[in-house]
This record gives C-alpha cells, structure tokens and sequence, in this order.
C-alpha cells in the first residue's frame, strides 16, 4: 500500500496550528507534518528552545512556517502569552494540538 505524501491529503494552507509539546518525540513529528500540508506551525515547548528551534527550522527549510514560543502549560499565565503570541503573530488560531504532557516514572 502506497502512502499518500501528507501535502496531497491533506492541506491546511491559512491555517494557524499551535502544538502544545511540540519541541521533541510525537509532538515535533506532529509539527512537521502540519507543516508539510501549509500551515503556519506555533510550536509550543516548556523547556529547550534549542529543540523547539530546530524543529521550526526543519518546518522552514520544508517550504513551511513556523514560530516557536515558550510556556510553561503549569501556569495560567504562560498559557495566556501562548495564545496571545500566537495569534498576534499569526493573525489567528484554527487548530490545538495538545500533545504536552508529562509521563512520572516511578517504581511500581
């Protein structure tokens, strides 16, 4: 079975996605790929811009747009600058993405 290329599937040009955990593992994978279908990708990370950048620069040099913001989701106050960075960059918000999250490991 041959896979469609995610750009033919689906397009999300003019649209604004934010991912909340978008900076490493499943979260960044999410950002590639909306950026592959045309959309303006606010990659939402809590603690490494380093990865957080990279993978915006890996949505840009893939022909998409994308802008990284800090937050810490925690915090009511980080949320709000979130958003609010978002839309005043990109003008709106179509999409959430909440892939954030945290996974304590502990002995049984």
């Amino acid at each position: 079975m041959k896979i469609p290329n995610v750009a033919t599937a689906l397009d999300f040009s003019d649209r604004v996605v934010l991912i909340t955990g978008g900076s490493r593992g499943i979260g960044a994978g999410i950002a590639r790929r909306f950026g592959e279908t045309g959309a303006s990708v606010v990659i939402g990370y809590s603690q490494t811009e380093q990865h957080a950048q990279e993978v915006a620069d890996q949505v840009r040099a893939n022909g998409g747009d994308a802008l990284a913001v800090q937050a810490d989701l925690r915090l009511a106050g980080d949320v709000d600058r979130l958003i609010r960075r978002a839309v005043a960059q990109r003008g709106q918000l179509d999409v959430l993405i909440n892939n954030a999250g945290i996974y304590p490991i502990s002995p049984l």
